[in-house]
């Protein structure tokens, strides 16, 4: 028993286990797994927003699958910096349990080769202030701070009970490289 928490730490048994997850544009069926058992759920009309953006040729939602399961994803928006041929990359995500084993990498990997398939030279990813681990992982791949924007959302959850936050984010972009060089 673990006095300070008093949780039973006693282990009873450990199991070894083996992961293996393809990443892949999503398809409809993966909508409602993308909620992650109610963790993104208040998110419903932002995820099927992102859907139709993707059905109209302005976004594209990619996932890492494993056993059947999202356990990451990442969407990228290709409307908000279209006159610039920038592609925007946002809700990167790796199932809480399952980080730091190389997911979100191979998420953004994924995303940089859609990016480059459009032909577009330039992708950006958005990052709070506070989230250094995530922006480390960013500048590691490649990406640079560009500048910093204050956004307001607004959403409706499912309830019908209307969402409203402010954010700041740090904008990071990296110039990919060219085709011949990608590969």
């Amino acid at each position: 028993m673990d006095s300070a928490t008093g949780i039973d730490t006693h282990v009873l048994d450990r199991i070894k286990l083996r992961l293996t997850a393809c990443v892949r544009r999503a398809h409809e069926g993966d909508l409602g797994p993308l909620e992650w058992c109610g963790m993104f759920t208040p998110h419903r009309e932002i995820i099927r927003e992102t859907w139709e953006a993707t059905c109209r040729g302005e976004a594209e939602m990619l996932v890492a699958v494993a056993n059947r399961f999202p356990v990451g994803q990442t969407w990228i928006d290709f409307s908000r910096y279209a006159a610039e041929r920038v592609g925007l990359v946002w809700a990167v995500r790796v199932l809480p349990g399952l980080h730091r084993l190389g997911i979100g990498t191979r998420l953004l990997e994924a995303a940089e080769r859609t990016v480059r398939e459009r032909e577009w030279d330039e992708v950006e990813i958005q990052v709070e202030p506070g989230n250094t681990r995530a922006q480390r992982l960013y500048e590691r791949r490649g990406y640079r701070v560009h500048d910093d924007i204050h956004e307001k959302l607004v959403y409706t959850r499912p309830d019908g009970t209307t969402a409203r936050s402010r954010r700041h984010l740090l904008r990071l972009r990296k110039t990919l490289p060219p085709p011949e060089l990608a590969a």
